[in-house]
């Protein structure tokens, strides 16, 4: 049921990106500024062959090969996750990071005069500041990946994911490294009080 579950939220959250691209599509010119909030945040209809800023432009195949990657990893990484609660903000922040690869990836496939040589359709700018227009997907994968690296530094310890490595005993293991946490926050209340 929880795999059923975050392929239905990846569908609707790639579902929202690409309906987000296709107004664009079919509702703006290209290299044109349509404000929104006067001169501060608009709508900028933009193609990009390249990653984030415009780098390494015309490197579709790259991108799709890193973009297989980034979601095999990540598939394994939600597979072997436990069912324990305390994992639920790292499983939403892979399920937002997959429909973000993925939105993009459907862009570099289909978006273009040749199969797979396409470019990602780019259109929400912050003029004010002169920020690089993005999407809806760019969200999804900057959101996400800020969220598990918040996660993995400040939330979880190593002993959480030493479930990774094994093949069996990933509930077990889960719940061994958070009653070790608990023994441990008890010992330093202990120590402090």
């Amino acid at each position: 049921m929880k795999y059923l579950k975050a392929l239905i939220a990846v569908i609707i959250l790639v579902g929202a990106d690409q309906f987000t691209k296709w107004l664009v599509l079919n509702n703006l010119e290209l290299h044109t500024y349509h404000p929104i909030l006067g001169n501060a945040f608009g709508l900028y209809y933009l193609e990009n062959r390249g990653s984030a800023w415009g780098m390494l432009q015309n490197r579709q195949i790259f991108f799709l090969i890193i973009t297989v990657i980034i979601l095999v990893v990540a598939g394994y990484i939600y597979y072997k996750l436990a069912q324990n609660a305390v994992y639920k903000p790292l499983n939403v922040s892979l399920i937002f990071l997959c429909a973000g690869a993925i939105g993009n990836m459907i862009d570099r496939i289909f978006h273009g005069s040749t199969l797979f040589q396409g470019a990602v359709v780019d259109f929400l700018y912050i003029k004010c500041i002169d920020f690089p227009v993005f999407n809806v997907a760019d969200m999804y994968v900057t959101l996400s990946g800020v969220a598990i690296i918040i996660l993995v530094f400040w939330k979880y310890r190593d002993v959480d994911f030493h479930f990774l490595l094994h093949k069996n005993g990933t509930e077990s293991n889960a719940e061994e490294s958070n009653v070790k946490a608990s023994e441990s926050d008890s010992e330093k209340d202990e120590n402090n009080g």
